[in-house]
């Protein structure tokens, strides 16, 4: 439970910080769907705490990772993160993926694919997830000074 806490009172604290910008995802794959949210520092480093939606109320399994985009342009966005996951699974994760924009009037709007090797803890063995999904940055709000 106190897992669970922390997860959201970061994900709360990060919501409020100035400068940020929210974004939120969904992925389908292995080993379950997964739902987003998202906190880009700036243009090379983002988090994201993601929620899987296979596990019932009472058992949330939570992931947070901090991704940090190694090639980048319009078009697209090649990243490599490090994270954990808790709870069912409890472990460390490092995801390696590909955020692809193809509407150039839509460029908040992303496909993704990802890659993400993790260490299970409990069952001390490794193991190699794949998904793939969508990602919209909700735009910044032009300050008026």
């Amino acid at each position: 439970m106190k897992k669970k806490i922390v997860m959201i009172g970061l994900l709360t604290l990060a919501s409020f910080t100035v400068q940020a910008q929210l974004s939120a995802s969904y992925y389908d794959g292995n080993p379950a769907s997964k739902i987003g949210v998202g906190y880009d520092f700036n243009e090379t480093i983002w988090s994201e705490i993601r929620m899987y939606t296979g596990s019932d109320i009472s058992n949330f399994t939570f992931e947070g990772v901090v991704n940090f985009n190694l090639k980048q342009t319009e078009d697209y966005k090649f990243y490599i993160g490090a994270g954990a996951v808790l709870n069912d699974l409890t472990g460390l994760v490092a995801p390696i993926g590909l955020q692809i924009s193809p509407f150039k009037n839509f460029r908040e709007f992303a496909f993704q694919i990802e890659a993400m090797p993790m260490y299970e803890f409990d069952a001390s063995d490794a193991f190699f997830f794949g998904s793939w999904g969508i990602r919209y940055r909700f735009p910044l709000k032009k300050s008026k000074d």
